[in-house]
C-alpha cells in the first residue's frame, strides 16, 4: 500500500493520484452517486460549520454558560447554533463514510483519503455543547469543518470550492530501485 492507496490501488507518479491495479479486485470503490452525494453533504456541513462559528463568536449568548438558557428562547442566538450544530452532529457525509470503511474490512472507501484521515474523522469530532467556553465551542467546530474538507476532497472535490487554500506543492515520494522508500 503506497502512497496512502487502498488495496486494489497503486501510487501513479506520472497522473499523481491513485489507479486501479489491473487484475486485482477493489473492495473500495464507490459509486459516482454515492460520491456526490458525498460531495453535497460535505459542502453543506461546511457551510454550517462557518456560519455556525462566526455566530457563536460574534453573537450574544451563543456559547457559554448562559447559552443553554437562552437557547429555550426562539430567535436566540443560541437558539441558531444550537439547532446548527445538531445538523452538523447529524449523520450524512462522515457517517456513510465510516459505515462504508467498516464494512471494507477497516479500509476507506475513498481513495485519495488515508486511513489515517478516516481515523481522524472518527476521533476528532466530538462535543458541539453550546454551554461550553466559546474558545473550545470554535475549537470543535473547527475540527467538523477539517473533517468535512477531507471528506469533500478525498470523494474528488476541489479544495478552491470550499475555501480551502492550495497545498504549497506536490508531495514527492521517492523510491530506490528496490522499492524501498528514500527519505
Amino acid at each position: 500500500m503506497l502512497g496512502g492507496a487502498n488495496e486494489g490501488f497503486m501510487w501513479d507518479p506520472r497522473q499523481r493520484k491513485a489507479v486501479p491495479i489491473p487484475g486485482v479486485p477493489n473492495k473500495a470503490v464507490m459509486s459516482a452517486a454515492q460520491k456526490a452525494e458525498i460531495l453535497r453533504d460535505a459542502k453543506a456541513k461546511i457551510d454550517i460549520a462557518n456560519r455556525m462559528a462566526k455566530l457563536s463568536k460574534n453573537g450574544w449568548f451563543a456559547t457559554g454558560f448562559l447559552a443553554p438558557t437562552m437557547s429555550n428562547f426562539g430567535g436566540t442566538n443560541a437558539t441558531n447554533v444550537k439547532d446548527m450544530a445538531g445538523v452538523l452532529q447529524s449523520g450524512g457525509a462522515l457517517t456513510d463514510i465510516l459505515k462504508m470503511a467498516a464494512q471494507n474490512g477497516g479500509k476507506n472507501p475513498l481513495t485519495p483519503m488515508s486511513n489515517s484521515d478516516v481515523q481522524l474523522i472518527a476521533n476528532k469530532t466530538g462535543n458541539l455543547d453550546i454551554g461550553q467556553s466559546d474558545d473550545e465551542f470554535q475549537k470543535q467546530v473547527d475540527a467538523y469543518r477539517q473533517a468535512y474538507q477531507h471528506a469533500y476532497v478525498g470523494a474528488g472535490g476541489r479544495p478552491a470550492d470550499i475555501g480551502m487554500k492550495p497545498q504549497s506543492g506536490p508531495r514527492v515520494i521517492r523510491y530506490d530501485a528496490n522499492g524501498n522508500r528514500v527519505p
